[in-house]
């Protein structure tokens, strides 16, 4: 990249708007863009830029919608917009639906000009992972959980390319009772995230998880985790379900269906296990769990 590109949201309030400046190597301004502020009354944010193979650039942060006041916060779609080389817009794209505190917060460049993203939606209690081509059409999005509980924070901030052609995603997760015990303050641990190419963080996900706005399986908890020896899922009355443990290789270690809440006893070793639940209609959600 020659020179300096910057990112920011001036003055952070009510209607402010994505702020973007090129600067050449020391320091004097070539060129600024304001992007966005499509909705007056809530903030538009730039978490992150990237040059691209053709010296353009892509943003990624978040595009406000409306506020909802208590609790004085802004719903936003995670936002994503592509520059040319002089800061032109040539496309922007918003993810999903919008919802409380969603962004992007890290993009890559793959060799053939397709982009992968990581954020947040849905208050802070699931990550998201986008592919989108060249032109800023969706391939994929994938939604992860580490910790389950209807208030627990799953957050991710960055995202790496590794040499297996996947991805490393890191961040950090808030687990909150039944995920955790004992009184507040509750900690707040590192979230580290391997996926594959597909944004997977077990074989298989790409089947459950297929492309913008799918609903995934709410009201879902499935503890304590870490687990001894019993494992709860818990979903909405009546839900009828499937749940499956895989080790880390992807093998299949554990299979039951279940109606409403069970407790149910799982022999295995110690060890870091991947589940995915799955209801009749083909709504889901993943996560890890910790055999002590």
């Amino acid at each position: 990249m020659s020179g300096i590109t910057g990112l920011g949201t001036p003055n952070v309030g009510l209607g402010e708007s994505i702020f973007v400046v090129k600067a050449d190597a020391t320091g004097h301004e070539l060129w600024k863009r304001k992007i966005g502020a499509s909705y007056p009354d809530a903030p538009d944010a730039g978490w992150s830029v990237i040059q691209t193979q053709d010296s353009g650039y892509v943003i990624c942060g978040s595009l406000g919608e409306t506020i909802i006041t208590p609790p004085n916060d802004a719903t936003r779609f995670p936002y994503i917009i592509k520059l040319d080389k002089s800061g032109n817009t040539l496309w922007s794209r918003t993810v999903g639906q919008a919802s409380l505190e969603a962004t992007l917060t890290s993009v890559v460049e793959l060799a053939d000009g397709s982009l992968v993203a990581v954020g947040n939606i849905d208050g802070k209690l699931r990550s998201l992972i986008v592919k989108l081509n060249a032109q800023g059409d969706s391939l994929w999005v994938r939604h992860h959980r580490h910790v389950v509980g209807v208030d627990s924070w799953n957050l991710l901030y960055a995202l790496s390319k590794t040499s297996d052609d996947g991805f490393i995603a890191t961040g950090t997760m808030l687990p909150l009772p039944p995920d955790s015990s004992g009184p507040a303050p509750w900690r707040q641990d590192l979230w580290v995230l391997k996926l594959d190419s597909l944004g997977c963080a077990y074989p298989g996900c790409e089947l459950a998880a297929t492309g913008i706005g799918e609903e995934p399986l709410s009201g879902l908890q499935v503890y304590p985790n870490p687990f001894d020896e019993q494992v709860t899922v818990s979903a909405p009355a009546g839900t009828e379900a499937k749940l499956i443990l895989y080790d880390l290789t992807g093998r299949m270690m554990y299979e039951t269906r279940f109606q409403g809440t069970q407790t149910v006893s799982v022999s295995l070793p110690a060890g870091v296990y991947l589940y995915q639940v799955t209801d009749r209609t083909g709504h889901s959600a993943q996560g890890r769990l910790i055999r002590r």
